[in-house]
C-alpha cells in the first residue's frame, strides 16, 4: 500500500482544528461519542489492536457471512 504521509498530516492538522471547536465538541458528545485529536500514529495503533481484538471475537464466536 502506497501511503501518502503528507496527505495524512495534512488531514491531520484539518481534523484537529475541527475538533477544537466547541460546537462540533458539543455535538459529538451529544451523539454519545468521545472527541478524540490523537496522532496518526496513535490512530493507526488503536485500529491495529482494534481488528485484532474484534477478528478474535469473530473467531471465538464463530460469526460466519451468508
Amino acid at each position: 500500500m502506497n501511503v501518502n504521509f503528507a496527505v495524512i498530516g495534512k488531514l491531520h492538522t484539518a481534523a484537529v482544528a475541527v475538533l477544537q471547536d466547541q460546537g462540533v465538541r458539543a455535538k459529538i458528545v451529544e451523539q454519545g461519542a468521545d472527541v478524540v485529536a490523537n496522532s496518526p500514529e496513535e490512530f493507526r495503533a488503536f485500529i491495529r489492536e482494534e481488528t485484532a481484538r474484534l477478528a478474535g471475537v469473530i473467531r471465538n464466536s464463530n460469526i460466519q457471512l451468508d
